[in-house]
């Protein structure tokens, strides 16, 4: 018996890598960037974002981990530009 490429666990992290992605999208350009890195369409990011799990399509297996990285990268962006930021950003912007 061989394993499936998706387990039901790896389905449901990708699902939580998903519901991530689909946050960080709520940022105008968004999908526009992230297709651009991983070098797909923007209807390829719109049909990952999907509710509907009849409908929504999933990214290769290829593109997980740049995926991943990609959510990490602008969710820190994200956070830096809310007031975050490092001591030094914090202590450059008193300035």
């Amino acid at each position: 018996n061989q394993a499936a490429p998706w387990e039901a666990r790896d389905m449901a992290k990708l699902d939580d890598w998903i519901k991530r992605l689909r946050k960080v999208c709520k940022q105008r350009g968004a999908m526009s960037r992230v297709a651009r890195t991983l070098k797909v369409s923007r209807q390829a990011v719109a049909q990952w974002l999907l509710d509907d799990p009849e409908v929504r399509t999933w990214p290769s297996g290829e593109l997980v981990l740049p995926l991943i990285e990609w959510v990490q990268t602008e969710e820190a962006k994200q956070k830096r530009s809310e007031g975050g930021g490092t001591p030094t950003e914090q202590a450059t912007r008193l300035r």
